[in-house]
């Protein structure tokens, strides 16, 4: 009965993640002019979205680079096994709602390497807060410098402050995040203490356990207790986003847009926070975002903005899912077995607390 219950509410998640990306989809496309989208598509220049295509997949090797300091302090890590789970990861990202390639490409990483899942996972958050960080950090710097244009529509003024509300109570829930897990770094005997009695009502076997994954799990944070790790760490951050709007800057100026790369740079804001929903590969959330950047800010013309729109999209998830298709097919993974280990990794065995 447990598994069941289990089996249904995936199969409700999936739903429900097909559902909310294709509505988000169908109002992307509404009223689109084919014609002139075709056309636009015709007439763009193959040479710069094959620029933007290699910006793309030089990120996810910047993404490489950055784990291997990230598990430093766990193990020395070679570039390509790590280069090979994150497109392993995308790739279940891309494929199936809930973003639950983060745990697969940890398990991918620690089964190969000998290595505790949950210290491997716990770089991945890190990485996650890393990029949060980042973002925030750029778009305070694009918010002191920066001027939108005037003729920003109603639609677009209302996204832009949309976007600067999200910015003001996301960046104190980073910092707080952010100072919880140094805390525990700096006391790592207070992680499993704390998890063993915030669990009081489970039996003693399942505290116990619970409380050696939180152990395992501060593990992974220890990469910030390092000074020396802390600066590349941040640059490999800045530089992962530039070369994801880069990617981006590249394909729309194939289509003839020509916005200034600091422009670029808060339409990759937008669509990050768009990619933000639980949609597979991204769908309705990453086109509505981006369309909102690109037509109501700046005043891009509609039919050519879908265009580019589809184009950066394709670029952004086709690529690394082929490449992590062909890395899982080596692995000997299936999408089904995927599910069934983000499952296990995310919420422990039949009965454990989660």
């Amino acid at each position: 009965m447990h598994n069941k219950r289990g089996f249904m509410k995936e199969k409700a998640k999936f739903a429900l993640g097909i559902l909310v990306g294709f509505l988000l989809l169908f109002f992307f496309l509404r009223g689109i002019q084919w014609p002139e989208v075709l056309e636009a598509l015709k007439n763009a220049n193959p040479w710069l979205i094959i620029l933007g295509a290699l910006a793309n997949l030089v990120n996810f090797f910047i993404r490489a680079v950055r784990w291997r300091y990230l598990l430093r302090p766990l193990k020395a890590v070679g570039l390509h096994g790590l280069f090979s789970a994150i497109c392993i990861g995308f790739m279940t990202i891309t494929l199936i709602p809930g973003r639950i390639g983060e745990f697969v490409r940890a398990w991918v990483l620690a089964r190969r390497e000998g290595m505790k899942t949950s210290a491997v996972f716990a770089t991945v958050v890190v990485e996650r807060v890393l990029d949060a960080l980042t973002i925030l950090v750029l778009f305070a710097v694009f918010l002191v410098f920066y001027r939108f244009p005037e003729e920003v529509s109603a639609e677009g003024s209302e996204f832009i402050t949309l976007v600067k509300t999200a910015s003001v109570y996301g960046a104190p829930a980073i910092v707080l995040l952010l100072a919880v897990m140094v805390f525990l770094i700096l006391k790592p005997d207070l992680a499993p203490l704390w998890t063993e009695r915030a669990l009081f009502v489970f039996s003693e076997r399942w505290r116990k356990k619970a409380a050696a994954i939180a152990a395992s799990f501060v593990e992974g944070f220890s990469v910030l207790s390092r000074p020396s790790y802390l600066l590349p760490l941040g640059f490999w951050s800045v530089v992962c986003w530039l070369f994801i709007t880069l990617g981006i800057w590249f394909t729309l100026l194939g289509f003839g847009i020509e916005l200034p790369f600091i422009s670029t740079f808060f339409v990759t804001i937008i669509v990050a926070v768009g990619v933000s929903l639980p949609t597979p590969g991204g769908v309705g959330g990453y086109h509505m975002a981006f369309k909102a950047g690109l037509v109501y800010i700046f005043a891009v013309e509609e039919s050519t903005a879908v265009a580019a729109i589809l184009v950066c999209h394709l670029l952004a998830f086709l690529p690394v899912t082929l490449i992590g298709a062909g890395y899982a097919w080596r692995e000997g993974l299936s999408l089904g077995a995927m599910k069934s280990i983000a499952s296990d990794e995310a919420g422990g065995d039949k009965g454990a607390p989660a």
